[in-house]
């Protein structure tokens, strides 16, 4: 009895195994970049907003040692996006810069 081998049907195993791995480890790289990327978004919302709070809680005259103004009003977006720990923290920044 002659066996016979088929080289077609075993270099396209080894073709789909290849695919299958590159696909993995495309989908690894796509997975980490979108990752920074979504990082970089949120700092960069974390900026606008502080810089949009910051910008009227000073108009409004909250940096100067005789305000009666509270930080909490004006740093709502800031702490709730987790820029900033506390309203004060984000005065304190505000103010000093």
């Amino acid at each position: 009895m002659k066996m016979i081998y088929r080289k077609g049907m075993e270099l396209s195993i080894r073709i789909i195994v290849i695919l299958i791995i590159m696909i993995i480890i495309l989908a690894i790289m796509v997975l980490w970049f979108g990752k920074s990327t979504a990082q970089g978004q949120s700092s960069t919302n974390c900026y606008m907003a502080f810089s949009d709070e910051c910008g009227r809680f000073k108009l409004a005259g909250g940096c100067e040692d005789d305000s009666t103004l509270t930080a909490s009003d004006y740093f709502i977006k800031s702490v709730g996006d987790n820029c900033y720990p506390s309203a004060d923290a984000a005065k304190k920044a505000c103010c000093s810069s």
